[in-house]
């Protein structure tokens, strides 16, 4: 869902929305794709026009190799291992951060509602605001499950998995890592 900044291009009605970019960004071209993914403000045009290669002197930082399918595999297993060792202080604090950078989409997304003149990107706008104010109520009722007592959090993770509100995570693997953190 990553769009390099070189490979963008946008109009300037649209960065009176994107800016200025929050402090709590750390990439300034996934917050200007992403907020207008909320809104189905982005098109996406197939043809290369650019010959892009990496190597150790660029100025982003993503890996410069490719990943086949094994190594894919072992990264799943580590970083659901990793999960599963956080603490629920680590966990609450990430909550937080997803929590915080929700409401600053949100904010967004509503001043472009307010200035918009375009239906369908103001219904898409409503939609989006709706879903993230659902999204932020269930990060924070995560975050009273992970701050339970330890035979509490199980029970509470038990009851909103059955209820289906773990769908809106990473299903049976967020109830069993909210269950089991210590």
């Amino acid at each position: 869902n990553h769009v390099s900044g070189c490979c963008t291009a946008l109009r300037k009605s649209w960065l009176e929305i994107a800016l200025p970019i929050p402090a709590e960004i750390n990439a300034h071209d996934t917050w200007i794709t992403t907020l207008a993914d909320k809104i189905n403000a982005r098109n996406l045009y197939f043809q290369p026009l650019i010959y892009y290669r990496r190597h150790d002197r660029n100025a982003s930082h993503s890996p410069t190799y490719n990943i086949n399918p094994t190594s894919k595999n072992l990264n799943s297993i580590f970083t659901l291992n990793h999960k599963f060792k956080r603490t629920s202080a680590e966990k609450i604090q990430e909550l937080d951060s997803e929590i915080q950078a929700l409401k600053i989409y949100s904010e967004r997304i509503s001043v472009f509602k307010k200035t918009s003149t375009e239906t369908s990107m103001i219904l898409a706008a409503e939609k989006f605001i709706i879903e993230n104010q659902d999204k932020i109520g269930w990060l924070a009722t995560r975050k009273a499950i992970l701050g339970a007592t330890p035979v509490k959090r199980i029970k509470l993770a038990i009851k909103h998995y059955i209820k289906g509100s773990y769908r809106k995570s990473n299903g049976i693997f967020s109830a069993i890592s909210d269950a089991l953190t210590q």
